[in-house]
């Protein structure tokens, strides 16, 4: 009522800010179940101790991967988190009956084998590899010269190098 109050201190007619205070909680307690209804679809329950164990390891690579894409802005990292996202769901409803997760072990590790798949292919595209790197000077062999030493193929010139005259 203090809201309806408000609305007509505010220049709202009293025959719209009344009605709308009165059905506000009508409307509230429709939204509610609404809600919980909607949030209940796409909600995974899993209460068996062994069962949070299992999802924690796979929520714990998935969170891996979800950091990976915030720093990267690379296609393959978001599409990995989005098959972690779908892996990490499937198996929340594989032992949301409260399943022993030994029954379901097959299938679990194939889920898990995927996370860390996932993960390994994340992995890879943040750092490149030694040979997917090209060098930074193809034409050197990797052995170091000393400071004034020719060139390989190079000879020394038979002339004496000039030597500066000392300063008078």
């Amino acid at each position: 009522m203090a809201a309806a109050l408000q609305a007509v201190l505010q220049g709202v007619p009293l025959g719209i800010a009344l009605p709308a205070a009165l059905l506000v909680p009508l409307l509230m307690e429709h939204a509610t179940d609404r809600l919980d209804a909607r949030a209940r679809a796409n909600l995974q329950l899993v209460t068996a101790e062994a069962a949070c164990h299992v999802l924690q390891r796979l929520a714990v690579v998935h969170t891996g991967l979800v950091q990976a894409a915030a720093r990267h802005d690379r296609h393959a990292l978001r599409r990995a988190v989005k098959i972690g996202h779908h892996v990490l769901f499937d198996s929340a409803e594989l032992l949301q009956d409260d399943a022993h997760p030994g029954a379901l072990s097959g299938e679990l590790i194939a889920r898990n084998r995927l996370m860390l798949h996932l993960a390994d292919r994340a992995a890879r595209t943040i750092t490149p590899t030694k040979s997917s790197t090209p060098p930074r000077w193809p034409h050197r062999t990797g052995r170091r010269q000393a400071v004034g030493a020719p060139a390989p193929g190079l000879r020394k010139s038979s002339q004496p190098a000039i030597e500066p005259s000392p300063a008078t």
